[in-house]
């Protein structure tokens, strides 16, 4: 499914997010298990962690990992998470010019709401 952003700036969607591809995988009760939104790649990387650090905290875990691709280029890039009670997030770099953001929902912790967790300083 394929929508643009609403115009109302309460739902803007943030300038990280190459907003032309969004998946969301729904289970068979109609409930939403994850989206997950492709990024400006690894240039933006720092900027991506920040913002969801801004909302969800620090991550509990980040990476920083060498990648290469087929021609010899290089990259230093991230990978982040953060297991939230209610959500789990995950930032990784897949490709040197592709990186994603997936927001999941554990199973068990779909009928529970979840305390508000500090935010990054």
């Amino acid at each position: 499914m394929l929508m643009p952003p609403p115009s109302d700036s309460a739902y803007s969607v943030p300038e990280w997010v190459a907003v032309d591809i969004v998946n969301v995988s729904i289970d068979s009760s109609g409930n939403v298990e994850r989206i997950m939104a492709r990024t400006n790649g690894p240039a933006k990387q720092d900027e991506v962690i920040a913002s969801i650090a801004s909302r969800f905290g620090r991550p509990d875990s980040i990476d920083v990992l060498q990648k290469q691709n087929a021609f010899g280029a290089r990259a230093t890039v991230k990978r982040a998470a953060w297991n939230l009670p209610a959500i789990h997030i995950y930032h990784d770099c897949l490709e040197l010019n592709q990186c994603v953001v997936a927001f999941s929902v554990p199973k068990e912790s779909a009928a529970r709401p979840s305390p508000p967790r500090p935010s990054a300083p």
